[in-house]
């Protein structure tokens, strides 16, 4: 998070601009000390904090496993035993073609925190067999996004 400083009749200033604005107040570091704020009449302020991108608000978007239980139970079009049956279904089919892919899913399955950024990503890495065992079940970014918004 960047601070700006507050300066009475000039607005809210960045460290460089406080510097051009007062030459005379000189100061090293990246934010002057509370005397030479105090000469200047300024206060500090916190800026706001960049914006995250998606994929940070993804990753930081969290389930305890009581409320990821809760999303794979829910019913959903196309697959009214819930989702847990599907990504049952789908690892079993796996165990024998694929071994390592079924273990990724098992890990994700247990997790003791679970992330929407990597439940989107095991969904993409079993969508080919997802369509080929349980055609018809939604499970597009907006469907699972609605459904984790459900489980908080």
């Amino acid at each position: 998070m960047s601070v700006k400083i507050s300066v009475p009749n000039k607005g809210d200033l960045t460290a460089a601009e406080f510097r051009a604005e007062f030459p005379q107040l000189r100061f090293s570091g990246s934010v002057p000390p509370e005397n030479i704020l105090r000469a200047a009449g300024a206060t500090l302020v916190a800026a706001a904090p960049a914006p995250m991108s998606q994929a940070q608000l993804d990753a930081e978007n969290t389930l305890t496993p009581q409320q990821f239980r809760l999303m794979m139970n829910l019913p959903r079009p196309g697959a009214p035993r819930g989702w847990g049956k599907v990504w049952e279904d789908v690892t079993d089919a796996l165990r024998s073609s694929d071994p390592v892919r079924a273990a990724v899913l098992d890990s994700h399955h247990v997790a003791p925190v679970f992330r929407l950024s990597a439940t989107l990503e095991m969904i993409a890495l079993v969508k080919p067999i997802t369509d080929q065992i349980c055609p018809g079940v939604d499970l597009s970014d907006p469907t699972v996004r609605a459904a984790w918004q459900q489980a908080k």
